[in-house]
């Protein structure tokens, strides 16, 4: 059975040494299931003018892990756990497969200005995401800031990721830090905030109801 949902959370983002966060009020995800994959796509989202994000960076689970995600790209061959890139030009499927960006189009041969920082280690063509510190390690950026891809769209929001999962995973908690500026060459501004990626609300109440069920049958 296909589930079919939508969820939006929004999270307050948290300060950096006490930083001032221009424009930044967090992350937004929105999620939806179809054919046994959650999909959810997270955005920073702001509140001020010509906002955008330069990049994308230390990226940490603090609940669960960064891996178990589903690849549909060029690298795959087809959807895969095992397999896959983050790079947002070789996405095959534009609702099935995981990727990171700073704005920008998504697409196979896209033309997406995104690259991954050295904290990759092995590169970004692997399934999951180096998280070996309690910062986190790994990041990506636009290396063609003058392009202005990652400014936020007209509803202030700037698509950072897309993560895809198998129906009913298990939560996931994750920091992110960004650096962003409201015009090419203004001051850069450092922000951090978490978001979630919990399953859509039909599998929760599908997984609540396999919980009752197991405690009768006890």
């Amino acid at each position: 059975m296909n589930l079919h949902a939508h969820l939006t959370l929004a999270l307050a983002p948290l300060a950096i040494a006490g930083a001032a966060h221009a424009g930044f009020v967090g992350y937004t995800v929105d999620s939806s299931t179809a054919a046994g994959l959650t999909t959810h796509r997270v955005y920073a989202t702001f509140n001020g003018a010509n906002d955008t994000v330069l990049r994308a960076y230390g990226i940490h689970a603090t609940t669960g892990n960064l891996n178990g995600f589903v690849h549909n790209d060029i690298l795959s061959g087809g959807i895969s756990a095992v397999a896959g890139s983050w790079n947002p030009n070789f996405v095959l499927g534009l609702v099935n497969d995981s990727y990171v960006a700073i704005g920008g189009p998504v697409g196979l041969g896209a033309g997406n200005t995104t690259v991954p920082d050295a904290g990759w280690i092995s590169g970004w063509n692997q399934p999951g995401i180096p998280d070996p510190a309690s910062t986190g390690i790994a990041g990506w950026y636009n290396h063609l800031t003058e392009n202005m891809q990652g400014r936020a769209d007209a509803n202030g929001r700037v698509l950072l990721a897309q993560f895809v999962l198998a129906e009913g995973h298990a939560a996931k908690t994750i920091s992110l830090r960004i650096s962003h500026n409201n015009a090419f060459g203004a001051p850069v501004t450092e922000s951090e905030g978490t978001f979630s990626l919990v399953p859509a609300p039909g599998a929760i109440a599908l997984l609540a109801l396999a919980g009752v069920a197991a405690r009768r049958r006890r």
